[in-house]
């Protein structure tokens, strides 16, 4: 008896031990992940001596994902501090886009005054050890290019304390691009009247996941967003989708956003080539408001004929 208590208490020991090694080994895996999806680097200030001009430094960069793939999407945070004693009055920031870089929005950045170190030290906020009033972060969203090579690449940015000035310091940031592992063709299938099909396919070498597809509202006939949830796809595997209505441009870009095998989310644009389908948002519509109220009028009136007309007769039989 004693001893199958023994044998108990040493497989519920056993099996504690399994559970706490399970869950040791799932946070682990779960820190590794999201601490490889971004990348900060802190770069020394020069400080040496007293800067009685304004005088902006690159004090952080961050960005994610990282690595960054080719082809795909990433943001980058740059914070900028004033090491100046005087005010930088008419601040301008532009993120030059040299290949294999290029940029969804405007580069260019007009902040106006950023405080020297003087008036940022009067701005302090109670609690703060450290002023913030001389220090900015720029936010871009970057693409790369699809052949970009792997390795570090360099990422410029143009400073200058006093646009009116001309006069211009410009920064250089290290970004490390890798291979990507997953890569998608799509193309359009055909157009029934109401719907475009399309096939994705995924031609990498990992599988992807939560891929999701978009469309831009702008290049459809049917002013609406449309989006889907693909799932996942293996490498070499394939999948179909349709979307309601036309394009109405001879090329279209499909952004694909999906998870690598990391859990790293990562963002794509597609540039389809569909033709140019002519064919009126009233159509791709399908049966709209304007349509169904032509349809109710259609049966009032044939009811209405149908009564009279039985009236009609019912008459001519009395007489």
């Amino acid at each position: 008896m004693i001893q199958d208590k023994n044998i108990k208490m040493v497989r519920r020991s056993f099996l504690f031990l399994i559970l706490i090694a399970t869950l040791f080994l799932f946070l682990t895996l779960q820190f590794s992940l999201v601490s490889a999806t971004s990348q900060e680097i802190n770069f020394s200030l020069n400080s040496a001596g007293v800067n009685t001009n304004a005088k902006f430094v690159v004090q952080t960069l961050k960005y994610e994902p990282y690595p960054v793939a080719a082809g795909s999407w990433f943001n980058v945070w740059i914070k900028v501090q004033n090491i100046g004693k005087d005010d930088a009055k008419n601040a301008e920031f532009e993120l030059i886009p040299e290949s294999p870089f290029s940029l969804q929005n405007n580069s260019i950045k007009n902040y106006g005054l950023i405080s020297g170190t003087i008036n940022a030290y009067k701005q302090r906020k109670s609690g703060e050890t450290q002023a913030q009033a001389n220090q900015i972060i720029l936010k871009y969203r970057v693409y790369v290019v699809p052949n970009a090579k792997e390795g570090e690449h360099t990422l410029k940015i143009k400073t200058t304390t006093d646009k009116a000035s001309g006069i211009y310091y410009i920064y250089n940031l290290p970004i490390e691009i890798a291979k990507s592992k997953v890569g998608f063709e799509t193309i359009f299938q055909n157009y029934n009247g109401a719907q475009s099909s399309f096939t994705i396919t995924n031609t990498g070498e990992e599988s992807a996941s939560s891929i999701i597809v978009k469309l831009n509202n702008s290049q459809w006939a049917l002013n609406k967003e449309r989006s889907m949830n693909l799932g996942k796809l293996n490498s070499g595997d394939s999948t179909t989708f349709s979307f309601s209505g036309s394009p109405n441009k001879k090329q279209i870009q499909l952004n694909i956003t999906y998870n690598d095998v990391g859990g790293t989310r990562r963002s794509i644009i597609k540039n389809i080539n569909v033709g140019y389908i002519k064919v009126s948002s009233k159509e791709s519509q399908g049966f709209g408001y304007s349509e169904a109220i032509i349809f109710l009028i259609g049966i009032f009136l044939g009811i209405f004929l149908v009564v009279t007309s039985r009236k009609i007769h019912k008459k001519k039989r009395g007489n």
